[in-house]
């Protein structure tokens, strides 16, 4: 219900309202929010890539980091960026949603121990690398304003793939298995 608690002060076209919530649909409570009719942004991508302009993307685009920097001077950070956690509506407006999870980071001792260890793991390709360590007091490093970018970047690469290698992320994959969590030069 942390998303509840933040989306009473968030009020913004580009952040899918959350009107409330229900039971019934499996153990935890469901978010109701506006329907987007077109999906999540990982799947409109899938769908619509090829049909999609260039403005059309910088609109997508525009619209995201709008939300992105609406929660940011509301101070909210969302934590779990992704392309996932961005809806499509049916006059094509972006939406940022599912930005309860910054809350939850700060009660994780650390994140071996955080009980959506998967899906952290689902979402790490748009992680940033710092939030894959620990501090030096073994406390984890919490999100921020700028993970939020770092992972505001991600979803650029994937709206726009020509300036992306691959779609995929095997380095950092490589740096999670082997444990690797500092950089040297």
């Amino acid at each position: 219900m942390h998303e509840l608690r933040i989306s009473a002060n968030i009020n913004h076209a580009n952040i899918v309202p959350i009107y409330g919530y229900t039971y019934g649909f499996g153990p935890f409570p469901a978010i109701v929010s506006r329907w987007a009719e077109r999906g999540n942004l990982s799947d409109y991508l899938k769908r619509e890539d090829a049909a999609l302009t260039l403005l059309r993307k910088f609109q997508i685009l525009r619209d995201i980091i709008t939300g992105l920097q609406y929660l940011h001077a509301n101070n909210v950070i969302h934590g779990d960026f992704t392309e996932p956690n961005v809806l499509i509506y049916a006059d094509g407006t972006a939406c940022v949603a599912d930005f309860g999870l910054s809350l939850m980071y700060s009660d994780v001792i650390s994140i071996s121990q955080a009980p959506w260890t998967s899906t952290l793991s689902g979402n790490v390709r748009w992680m940033a690398f710092e939030l894959l360590g620990e501090r030096e007091d073994g406390t984890p490093v919490r999100p921020s304003k700028q993970s939020d970018v770092f992972s505001f970047g991600g979803i650029m690469l994937q709206v726009r793939p020509e300036y992306s290698a691959s779609r995929s992320s095997p380095t950092k994959s490589f740096i999670i298995t082997s444990g690797m969590t500092t950089w040297s030069s």
